[in-house]
């Protein structure tokens, strides 16, 4: 009798405590239904802009060598002090183009070189013309003793004198030339050895290697 007695209230405690917590549960329903929920809101940036048709390019980058179609080394054929070196070809990697002048060497004694050469040829040109004429005066001499001796007034020793005095001018005169001829050349070559003092790339391309600095010596090789 006491042991049912003693289930009986253990049953009913058991009921009361779920009872109690179908209670609360409930209860803790109804609250959150009651509560309304605040979301919080959150911007969404919009940038718009007009429609435009591009290029689109794909790019890879890759790590490897090069190597040149043509190469090719520029060097000094005279000696001279480097004062010159033009702004495309200061540093690897420029590009340079065919005929540009890329060094250039000290030139104040090949200019003077090519100063003298010209006032020897100027000399040699005043020296020709003086001896040109020279001769036309002694071919001037010869015509007006030929005429003389049509009259009898000169003699053939005297047009013999004229001729040979005049074969003398021309002989001064070709060799005025000779010397006039040499004098040119002397320029010629001076305004070569001149130019030959600013070096110029034969093809186009970019600087691959650099070894000279200004003020040093180029020596031909």
């Amino acid at each position: 009798m006491q042991n049912v007695i003693r289930f009986a209230v253990f049953f009913i405690g058991v009921a009361a405590c779920g009872f109690g917590g179908w209670h609360l549960y409930q209860e803790s329903l109804v609250s959150v239904e009651s509560e309304p929920k605040t979301k919080k809101e959150q911007k969404i940036s919009v940038e718009a802009t007009p429609v435009r048709r591009e290029t689109i390019e794909q790019r890879i980058q890759l790590v490897g060598s090069l190597e040149p179609v043509t190469a090719v080394d520029i060097r000094a054929r005279v000696s001279g002090y480097l004062t010159h070196l033009s702004p495309t070809s200061r540093e690897i990697g420029d590009a340079v183009q065919a005929s540009e002048i890329v060094v250039e060497l000290d030139s104040a004694s090949a200019q003077e070189v090519v100063s003298r050469a010209r006032a020897t040829q100027q000399v040699a040109e005043a020296q020709l013309a003086a001896q040109q004429a020279r001769s036309r005066q002694a071919l001037r001499e010869v015509n007006r003793l030929v005429q003389l001796s049509e009259s009898g007034v000169s003699t053939s020793q005297q047009q013999e004198q004229a001729e040979s005095a005049h074969e003398v001018a021309e002989a001064e005169v070709e060799l005025m030339q000779a010397q006039l001829n040499q004098a040119t050349a002397d320029l010629e070559r001076s305004n070569v050895a001149l130019k030959e003092l600013k070096i110029s790339s034969p093809i186009s391309g970019f600087i691959a290697e650099r070894n000279v600095e200004i003020g040093d010596l180029a020596k031909p090789e």
